[in-house]
C-alpha cells in the first residue's frame, strides 16, 4: 500500500505541474493588448486604487472609429452594478456616469484632455494622458470602452499602466493586493527554517531506523511549500518593478503549495487511521476512501484553476475563493474533518494506549481543518472587497505554518515529548491481529538517554520487553511494517 500511494502522490504532482504551464495568462497591472468587439460597450479593465492613484494610457484607433470613450466606473450598486451584465443599452450605461467626476474620457483630439492627436499622415488616432484618483476609501475602478450606435463595433489598441501612491511595496499593486508580497516573503523565510529544523529532526529519526512514511510526506509538503512561496515571492518581486510580473511562476508557485497541501492532508488521514502508528498497511476499503477523497479534491482544485484561466470574469467576480470551484473546496473541507474525527476516535477506541498522542493531535489538528473554510466563508460575505485577497493569503499562510509546527512539536524526537508517535522501527517486523485490537507493542521505548540534551544516536533506546515475539500462530499475520 505504501508504494501506490506514493505512485499516486507522484502522479498527482506531475499532473498538476504540467497543468500549470496550461492555465498561465496575464493578470499584470501594466495591461497591454487589443480590444475588438461587435458590441458598442465592453469592459476593459480593473484597479483597486488608493487616494492618489494613477492611470497612465496609450491608445491608438482607426480614424474611422472616432469617437471612442473611455468609462470609469467605481464599485457602488448605482454605479458598476448597475452598469454590467444588465439588460441597460449602452446610452443608459454611459448615463449612469455623473459628468461632475469627470468618469468620461471622449477620445477625440478636438477634447483638451484627452491627450489625442490627429496625425494626417495616417489612418490612427493616438491618445496619451494620464488621469489620478481621488477617494476617501480603497476603492475597485472599472474601465469600459463605448462607442453608442455604433454599426461596426469597438477596436482598441491599449497600454495601460496603474499606479498606488508609495514605493516599491505599494506603487505597482492594486489595493487588494499590497501586503501580499511582504507577508510571502515573512512566511517563506519562517518555513525555510521550520523546513531545516524538520530535516534535522528527520536525520534523528532516521538514525534510530523511525523515519516512517508518514513523517516523509510531511518533509514533502514543507518542500513544496517553500518552492512554492519562493516562484510567488519572485513573480510579485519582479510584478513590484514593472507591473506585470511573471505569470507563469506564479501558477507554478500555486500548484505547487496546493499539491503541498493535499500531501499534508494524506499525511493527517493516514495518520488518523493509525497508520505508521499502530499499523503497517491499510484495509482495501480504507484505502479505496482515501484515493477517491484524494482524487476529488484533485479534480476541484484543477476546476479552481481552469475556471479561473476560462471562466473567470474579472468585471464580476474579484475573488477566486467566491466561485463554484471555491465553495466546493470548503464544503471538502469539512467532509475531511468529519472523516478525519471518526478515524482518530476509532484509532483510540481501538488503541487506548496511543491517547497521549491521539488527544493533543485531534484537538491541534481539528483547528486546522476548520479554520480555512471558516475564514473563506467570513471573507466571502464580511469582508470589504478590496481586503479579500490579502487578507485571506496572510490567514491561509498563517494556518499552513501552524499545521506544520503542531506537527513537528509532536513528533519531536525528544525525551520530553510523551506524545511521539511511533513505537516501531521502520526496519522492525511486529504480530498484528487481524481485528486490530490493542496490542502490547513489544518494541515499544523503554528508555530515553539525554533528557537536557539528547545524544542524536540515544534518542530512543528500542528494546525487546519482557513479553518477547512469538512465532506467527493462529489468525495472526506477520506484517512488515516498512521494509
Amino acid at each position: 500500500s505504501e508504494e501506490i500511494m506514493l505512485v499516486r502522490e507522484r502522479n498527482l504532482l506531475v499532473f498538476l505541474y504540467f497543468l500549470s504551464f496550461l492555465l498561465a495568462f496575464t493578470t499584470g497591472k501594466r495591461v497591454k493588448g487589443t480590444l475588438q468587439s461587435v458590441h458598442d460597450w465592453k469592459f476593459l479593465a480593473r484597479f483597486c486604487f488608493k487616494t492618489g492613484g494613477h492611470l497612465g494610457y496609450n491608445l491608438a484607433y482607426p480614424k474611422s472609429r472616432c469617437c471612442q470613450n473611455i468609462l470609469m466606473y467605481f464599485d457602488e450598486a448605482f454605479q458598476w452594478d448597475a452598469a454590467y451584465d444588465s439588460n441597460l443599452n449602452c446610452t443608459q450605461r454611459v448615463a449612469l456616469l455623473n459628468p461632475r467626476n469627470n468618469q468620461k474620457i471622449v477620445l477625440d483630439p478636438a477634447e483638451d484632455f484627452s491627450g489625442c492627436t490627429d496625425e494626417f499622415s495616417t489612418d490612427t488616432l493616438q491618445c496619451t494622458r494620464s488621469r489620478r484618483f481621488v477617494s476617501a476609501l480603497d476603492r475597485w475602478w472599472y474601465l469600459a470602452v463605448s462607442r453608442c450606435g455604433s454599426t461596426n463595433g469597438l477596436y482598441l489598441e491599449y497600454d495601460l499602466h496603474f499606479l498606488n501612491p508609495g514605493g516599491f511595496w505599494k506603487r505597482e499593486f492594486s489595493a487588494d493586493e499590497q501586503g501580499i508580497l511582504e507577508t510571502d516573503i515573512g512566511f517563506g523565510i519562517a518555513m525555510f527554517l521550520l523546513m531545516w529544523v524538520s530535516f534535522i529532526w528527520g536525520s534523528l529519526l532516521s538514525q534510530r531506523e523511525m523515519l516512517h512514511t508518514t513523517y516523509k510526506l510531511y518533509l514533502v509538503s514543507i518542500v513544496l511549500q517553500v518552492f512554492g512561496l519562493s516562484f510567488l515571492c519572485i513573480h510579485y518581486g519582479v510584478y513590484g518593478e514593472n507591473g506585470m510580473g511573471v505569470d507563469t511562476l506564479k501558477t507554478i508557485g500555486r500548484v505547487l503549495s496546493a499539491v503541498s497541501e493535499l500531501m499534508f492532508l494524506v499525511m493527517l488521514l493516514l495518520l488518523a487511521k493509525g497508520w505508521t502508528v499502530v499499523r503497517g498497511r491499510l484495509t482495501n476499503t480504507s484505502q479505496f476512501r482515501l484515493t477517491a477523497l484524494m482524487t476529488l479534491y484533485t479534480v476541484v482544485y484543477a476546476a479552481m484553476f481552469i475556471w479561473e484561466a476560462v471562466a473567470f470574469d474579472p468585471g464580476k467576480v474579484i475573488y477566486i475563493y467566491d466561485s463554484p470551484a471555491g465553495y466546493g473546496l470548503v464544503a471538502l473541507s469539512f467532509v475531511s474533518f468529519c472523516w478525519f474525527t471518526f478515524a482518530v476516535i476509532t484509532t483510540m477506541k481501538n488503541h487506548p494506549n496511543k491517547r497521549a498522542f491521539y488527544l493533543p493531535f485531534y484537538f491541534l489538528f481539528s483547528l486546522w481543518f476548520l479554520a480555512r473554510p471558516v475564514v473563506v466563508l467570513v471573507a466571502n460575505h464580511h469582508l470589504l472587497d478590496y481586503a479579500r485577497e490579502k487578507v485571506v493569503n496572510g490567514v491561509n499562510l498563517a494556518i499552513v505554518f501552524c499545521g506544520y509546527v503542531f506537527h513537528l512539536i509532536l513528533t519531536r524526537p525528544s525525551a520530553a515529548n510523551t506524545n511521539f508517535p511511533f513505537h516501531i522501527r521502520t526496519t522492525q517486523v511486529d504480530i498484528a491481529q487481524e481485528d486490530e485490537n490493542d496490542l502490547s507493542h513489544p518494541y515499544a521505548p523503554t528508555q530515553f538517554i539525554g533528557v537536557a540534551s539528547p545524544n542524536s544516536h540515544e534518542l530512543f533506546s528500542a528494546s525487546r520487553s519482557s513479553q518477547e515475539v512469538q512465532p506467527c500462530q493462529r489468525h495472526c499475520i506477520l506484517v512488515c511494517m516498512f521494509p
